[in-house]
């Protein structure tokens, strides 16, 4: 069962501190939050953006779902790489599969790391 502490999901000054965050496109702190990498550069807090973003819901059925993060001026403004993140939660009897993909929309190389951080 995962916890989610509802005093710090209606406080939008608050990081939610619950649930299974999507840590993307850096789950890490960053050095003064600033990064540059082959002359792009940017600012993000630890654990990116994408805990914050809407995701988009591509395909649902009662045992999965789909959904997409699509980069957009928002995130660019952190990240200058366009990109699409895709997670599918599929359900099979008790077992749970998570399955992300990353794709690259750009011309150059993106760095990323993901990860999730699961409150039990």
């Amino acid at each position: 069962m995962l916890f989610l502490d509802v005093a710090s999901l209606v406080d939008e000054t608050k990081n939610v501190r619950g649930g299974n965050p999507v840590l993307f496109p850096s789950p890490g702190p960053l050095a003064g939050d600033k990064f540059t990498r082959d002359g792009r550069s940017g600012s993000m807090k630890q654990h990116g953006f994408a805990r914050q973003r809407a995701w988009s819901v591509v395909t649902k059925t009662p045992r999965e779902v789909v959904l997409e993060l699509a980069s957009d001026d928002a995130t660019r403004a952190q990240y200058p790489w366009d990109f699409i993140a895709r997670l599918r939660y599929a359900l099979d009897g008790t077992k749970l599969t998570v399955a992300t993909t990353i794709e690259n929309k750009s011309t150059t190389p993106m760095p990323f790391a993901l990860g999730f951080h699961p409150y039990f």
